[in-house]
């Protein structure tokens, strides 16, 4: 998991993020995605998992007998981490996705900071009225 987030926000969106798109639950976010998921981060995620399956089952039932793939459950981080780092910027470059590149200010400054705060007294106004 640690290398899909890595590889996002370093390599794919470059640090740059569309703040008012991550409180957008909805297909018009740059984050929605394909139905509101992400298909590069979960192949990613689980090929940066698969690898250490043979190993990490054995430890987890308490096998002492030796094998490589014991070893190499110990070194998971470095492993599931790399794999997974390179499949989810590979997957962006084969499929880029709608607004994984550029960032936007959190309020929008065509219209400016006064309309913003005037929505949020409205909405503030309302949820009162609904609870008075």
């Amino acid at each position: 998991m640690i290398g899909v987030l890595l590889a996002d926000y370093f390599a794919v969106r470059r640090g740059a993020l569309h703040l008012a798109d991550l409180y957008i639950g909805n297909p018009t976010s740059a984050y929605w995605y394909t139905a509101g998921f992400n298909f590069r981060a979960v192949v990613a995620w689980a090929m940066g998992l698969w690898p250490l399956l043979p190993g990490f089952v054995p430890t987890v039932r308490g096998e002492e007998e030796y094998s490589g793939w014991n070893n190499l459950v110990r070194l998971n981080v470095f492993i599931g981490l790399t794999v997974a780092f390179v499949v989810h910027l590979g997957l962006h470059t084969v499929f880029p996705t709608r607004g994984s590149k550029g960032d936007s200010p959190f309020v929008n400054t065509d219209r400016g900071l006064l309309e913003d705060e005037q929505k949020l007294k409205d909405v503030e106004r309302r949820v009162s009225a609904k609870v008075a």
